[in-house]
């Protein structure tokens, strides 16, 4: 009834095969994971598929580096070639933005007024022996004399780890932009599981539709920092920002869940009313009230009800005079 297979990003080529074995759960050495998935429903009694990709929220609080946008957008790719529905369950932090923690105990500031730290500073520097304990490209600096004293005032920080700076907001930009090509060309749902950041929300809001659980807020930066740059308390809660009560109203969110049991019954509704892919016609299921029937029901020129129009109306006689819609309970053989 069901298989899924996970989706694994070769490093080398940069190319998305399928995982020969399943992994143990918690293996993967990035915050984001990806499956395509058959099934067998209803509406496709032979099978589907689909591709569910996700934030792992347990790692880096889910946040997007470098990898994580380089696997998020061959994911889309790779979808949006089938054809096959796209389906992203977020819960995350947004860009990930780190510190050079090997620098931070041999920071050296060159205050204005050293007595009064309010006053602000200069610059950053290191000393010449801490400067040249650092391997090559790890800052650059350069050498000024201050009071007799050499130091090595600090130009740019780059760190020995690639993925915590802004090269992690070129990816955010990236990924936004394939989320934009994935919306004209295929199928995209994005279940909105936990707190989504910055890139995190963008993503969902760039996609065709959104579910969004009661406790997910959608939120492009979080409640303390706004209440910091408007310098008083006006916000106490993400949700004000971001909840089903703001999403909802706005048109960003389509549908509002309680759980995620619930969350995936809505995912699976939707797909329901979806082709298997964007080359092929929408599933119908059989019905008992035949597309070849000729819509009954005209206006008059008196009042009347709309709803007899679009979905039939059972007469006083015990006829039906049918609508544009099938029947609800059409009558037995």
């Amino acid at each position: 009834m069901f298989r899924a297979e996970e989706l694994i990003l070769n490093t080398e080529d940069g190319e998305l095969t399928k995982a020969e074995a399943s992994r143990i759960a918690g293996s993967n050495e990035i915050g984001m994971v990806a499956w395509q998935c058959f099934m067998k429903t209803p509406e496709y009694p032979g099978g589907r598929e689909i591709v569910l990709v996700g934030n792992d929220c347990t790692f880096m609080s889910g946040s997007f580096g470098v990898k994580e946008d380089d696997f998020y957008n061959a994911v889309s790719v790779y979808a949006r070639e089938k054809g096959l529905p796209r389906v992203y369950i977020a819960s995350n932090s947004g860009a990930r933005i780190g510190l050079v923690e090997e620098l931070k105990p041999y920071f050296k500031v060159a205050w204005n007024d050293s007595s009064n730290p309010s006053l602000g500073f200069q610059y950053l520097y290191l000393s010449p022996e801490d400067y040249a304990a650092f391997p090559p490209g790890t800052v650059n600096a350069t050498e000024t004399v201050e009071n007799g004293e050499r130091r090595m005032r600090l130009d740019d920080i780059i760190g020995q780890i690639h993925g915590i700076g802004v090269e992690n907001l070129r990816g955010s930009g990236m990924i936004a932009g394939e989320q934009s090509a994935a919306y004209a060309d295929a199928f995209t749902l994005s279940y909105i599981t936990g707190r989504s950041v910055g890139i995190g929300a963008y993503l969902c809001r760039l996609g065709q539709r959104n579910i969004q659980m009661t406790n997910g807020p959608l939120i492009l930066t979080g409640y303390l920092a706004l209440n910091k740059l408007l310098g008083r308390d006006v916000y106490t809660s993400q949700d004000q920002l971001g909840g089903p009560q703001v999403m909802m109203p706005n048109g960003v969110s389509h549908m509002q869940v309680e759980d995620d049991q619930e969350g995936v019954r809505a995912i699976l509704r939707w797909l329901s009313y979806v082709p298997s892919t964007c080359f092929t016609r929408s599933p119908a299921l059989p019905s008992a009230d035949p597309s070849s029937r000729k819509i009954q029901f005209k206006p008059t020129k008196t009042p009347y009800n709309p709803r007899d129009m679009i979905a039939g109306v059972d007469n006083a006689d015990g006829t039906w005079t049918g609508g544009f819609f099938d029947k609800v309970n059409p009558p037995g053989p």
